[in-house]
């Protein structure tokens, strides 16, 4: 009787410990001590279970979640909905959500565990993140039939999910479904929509939204709102008007995140505005906001096209003091710098150097160079790159294709070239 006691004192004791190790995120330990007590025989209770497996299938580690799941009937512990909801959310993360479908329905013919209204919501984000709008939409049917109101998260999955396919009718309806119901729209309701427009490259219900939020509904917008929307203008070249939301944000918004700089340098790079760009990189700096990797390839890529290599190629030698890696971005815009010099062999060299490193050339990389060899006219190693790339299943761009043409209607590379061009069109 005394040893029965003891061990009912040390299961509290234990899993009480265990769920402190869990709330500090001490999570080895965790497991750990429930692995412990699993040897010497001490049943963890279910809430213990749960919150194991939550942190197992967070941390993609699937399998071993699974496995804990099977430990638990092993051991004849109830399961409730939050381990079905665990269950269901972990696998959907994991890419499974067929195999979290087959759970839910299993819920929906068993008495014992009945899904909830976060079961639903996790299925019906699950399926629109998937494109499936339509069998999210019935899901969301269901849930109603069954007595249960949709939450705000519920209809801002199904809100994302239309936006994601561009179906910007029915993500209204949803939209005005939660003016017109018990919800009220919050930031990231109106965020949403604002992107799907941007997406939708309809800049005007986007930013009718945006007026929308803080004039009606007194909402105030956030970072993401406004880098939506700047991200937005960019997107169809409307760089002056990027340019002044930037400053309404600045006076009178959330402060510029290092995303918000990154989207409005690339924006002015890419649209020949380098003056400005490199205005906007020093006063970020002098504001005390490091660059990323990210910001740097910008700053990189507009440094080469505005033909000042020298600058760009220190700012390039310093990334490693900085601890920043180049990237693929990073490597690309370096090569074009070369090329556009002439600087052939410094160009392959860092085309070598970045594939030793690791980083596969993508088609912008192989574009670029094929580009500034043709331009060289050095044709011959132009199509052993474009050999190379075609062999890795990319193709010429628009550019690429265009001086391809210029070339086949002169009397400039000899037949077999020509013939090895032809092919690569016949391939586009």
């Amino acid at each position: 009787m005394k040893r029965s006691n003891c061990l009912k004192k040390c299961r509290k004791e234990e899993c009480s410990l265990v769920h402190a190790l869990c709330n500090s995120r001490q999570w080895e330990e965790a497991m750990k001590l429930l692995e412990d007590m699993l040897e010497h025989k001490i049943a963890p209770n279910v809430v213990v279970f749960n919150t194991m497996m939550d942190h197992l299938f967070k941390e993609r580690r699937t399998a071993r979640a699974l496995k804990m799941f099977e430990v638990m009937s092993q051991r004849n512990v109830n399961v409730d909905v939050v381990t079905c909801n665990t269950l269901i959310h972990g696998l959907c993360i994991g890419g499974h959500w067929k195999e979290a479908m087959s759970l839910f329905n299993t819920m929906l013919d068993n008495n014992k565990v009945s899904p909830n209204v976060r079961t639903f919501s996790i299925m019906i984000d699950a399926l629109c993140k998937e494109g499936m709008t339509k069998e999210a939409q019935e899901l969301l049917e269901l849930m109603i039939e069954k007595g249960m109101e949709p939450n705000l998260v519920t209809l801002h999955s199904m809100m994302d999910g239309y936006c994601l396919q561009g179906d910007m009718r029915n993500a209204m309806e949803v939209f005005n479904s939660i003016l017109n119901g018990d919800h009220k729209p919050n930031v990231m309701s109106y965020n949403i929509l604002i992107n799907g427009y941007c997406k939708k490259r309809r800049l005007d219900e986007a930013f009718s939204l945006f007026r929308s939020m803080s004039e009606h509904k007194r909402l105030v917008p956030n970072t993401v709102t406004y880098n939506t929307l700047i991200g937005g203008l960019c997107k169809v070249g409307r760089v002056s008007k990027a340019h002044d939301l930037f400053n309404d944000m600045q006076q009178n918004g959330p402060t510029p995140s290092i995303l918000t700089y990154g989207i409005l340098i690339d924006c002015l790079c890419r649209n020949g505005h380098f003056d400005e760009a490199m205005s906007m990189f020093h006063e970020m700096e002098k504001g005390g906001t490091e660059a990323n990797i990210v910001i740097y390839s910008s700053i990189i890529d507009c440094m080469c096209k505005a033909r000042n290599l020298k600058k760009a190629r220190k700012l390039f030698g310093d990334l490693l003091a900085k601890q920043l890696q180049p990237d693929v971005k990073t490597y690309t815009s370096m090569i074009n710098g070369f090329l556009k010099e002439g600087m052939l062999k410094e160009a392959e060299d860092l085309f070598t150097e970045m594939t030793e490193k690791g980083f596969t050339p993508n088609d912008v990389t192989f574009n670029v160079i094929v580009q500034g060899l043709v331009k060289m006219n050095n044709i011959e190693k132009a199509i052993q790159y474009l050999s190379e790339m075609v062999e890795k299943g990319l193709l010429p761009d628009s550019a690429t294709t265009s001086l391809i043409v210029d070339l086949l209607s002169v009397d400039g590379p000899h037949n077999e070239s020509k013939e090895m061009l032809q092919k690569f069109l016949c391939k586009r």
